[in-house]
């Protein structure tokens, strides 16, 4: 197997970091959900690095996915033993190369997992919705993300990949409005500022997550529902 690139690296630790919570679960699955990887570049997010910024949302995507799986009784693997699991392989979510039944097989059986699911997201857009849209209807959300992923999902106990990525799957999530992460729009000393920037790109990074959710729920729904 390839090794792990330097770039990942960084990312690998800022997501352990980031993600110490455990991920306990009763009966049911054991899943293993891998770092989301770009089809381009890492989204940017104001003043934030590629690597905190792939590590949150890979956080917020473990969150918001594991809670829409709630009450089946799935047991989720934790980033820091993915993370560990990842290095010991020398296993890149990054390769195209990896993405088949050997790879993902074995990083399963690493971490003594059912399932092993491997997001690329290939596109991400946010935007808030036009003043008018917003007067226009209260029922309207004032801000919309779309994500689409590409997915690969493998499956221990039969030895099969169920989603092999041949197609992308759209999500979309309609949301609170997005602030301005503009520092010349801002009041408030450096300091406020700086927290400022890295909330709204928090709230950011959540509906992105929430967004690929549920593009992954619909490339799952003919097997995980």
């Amino acid at each position: 197997m390839g090794g792990v690139q330097e770039g990942m690296r960084p990312f690998l630790a800022t997501l352990v970091m980031l993600c110490m919570a455990p991920w306990a679960g009763a009966q049911g699955l054991k899943i293993a959900l891998l770092p989301p990887s770009f089809a381009t570049d890492t989204p940017r997010l104001a003043e934030a690095e590629p690597a905190w910024v792939r590590a949150e949302i890979g956080r917020q995507l473990l969150q918001v996915l594991g809670k829409s799986f709630a009450g089946k009784g799935h047991q989720w693997a934790s980033p820091n033993a993915v993370a560990q699991a990842l290095e010991a392989l020398e296993f890149d979510p990054d390769e195209p190369r990896t993405r088949d039944v050997a790879h993902l097989g074995a990083l399963g059986r690493k971490l003594d997992c059912d399932v092993v699911l491997l997001p690329v997201l290939e596109s991400i857009s946010q935007k808030n919705l036009g003043t008018t849209a917003i007067l226009g209807s209260s029922a309207k959300p004032p801000s919309e993300t779309r994500v689409r992923v590409r997915l690969w999902a493998m499956d221990l106990k039969e030895g099969t990949m169920r989603v092999a990525g041949r197609e992308a799957v759209e999500g979309v999530a309609k949301g609170p409005f997005f602030g301005t992460t503009r520092r010349d729009e801002m009041s408030g000393n450096p300091a406020d500022k700086d927290v400022i920037i890295r909330l709204e790109n928090r709230k950011r990074a959540e509906w992105i997550a929430r967004a690929a959710t549920e593009a992954i729920r619909k490339s799952l729904a003919f097997w995980l529902s």
